[in-house]
């Protein structure tokens, strides 16, 4: 027979998860009003996409990661965990999901920066390795960027969608459950 301090605990430990259930309905729910009031949708990179780029290894001898358009951070957390010797950074367009992401990281003693602007303008130069989820429309301009301004052995993990050819990266493709990731190394 449980007492009355143990039935305390259970309930208020079952109060938390609700309230925890709750919060990630609201986010995604938020996520989703984001995503179609925004010219550049917001969606966040899926967990087997993700775990494709850890279990490959290409990420693991990384010192310098940049995230482009890392929305509230899930590919960002992936890392962190991942390549905890990595400096990892993450550059989002609109400053509600850069508060989100900042938020999630509140309790890491040592948070990646996340920086509020045009992923354009920011420069990967440092970077050796480029990670996000971007559209097709994007390509074109993204691939002049990283032929542009990435260090030779930068390697871009682009989840789904390929980058158009060029002669200065070597492609190949991670397929996992159904997760198809893009990999550029510049040679």
């Amino acid at each position: 027979m449980m007492n009355v301090d143990t039935l305390t605990m259970v309930y208020l430990g079952s109060q938390i998860i609700l309230i925890g259930v709750m919060v990630v309905i609201v986010l995604r729910l938020l996520a989703v009003i984001l995503y179609v009031r925004h010219p550049l949708p917001f969606v966040p990179t899926h967990h087997r996409a993700i775990q494709a780029i850890i279990q490959s290894g290409l990420l693991s001898d990384r010192r310098r990661v940049v995230d482009l358009g890392c929305g509230w951070g899930t590919l960002l957390a992936m890392i962190r965990q991942h390549v905890p010797k990595a400096e990892v950074r993450g550059v989002e367009l609109r400053p509600f999901l850069v508060q989100l992401a900042r938020w999630r990281f509140w309790f890491d003693p040592h948070p990646p920066k996340i920086i509020q602007g045009d992923f354009f303008q920011h420069s990967i130069a440092d970077a050796d390795a480029i990670v996000g989820f971007w559209i097709t429309d994007l390509m074109p301009n993204l691939l002049q960027k990283f032929a542009r301004e990435c260090p030779p052995g930068c390697r871009i993990f682009s989840v789904i969608f390929a980058l158009p050819p060029h002669p200065a990266f070597y492609h190949q493709v991670i397929q996992d459950r159904g997760a198809i990731v893009h990999v550029y190394t510049k040679s």
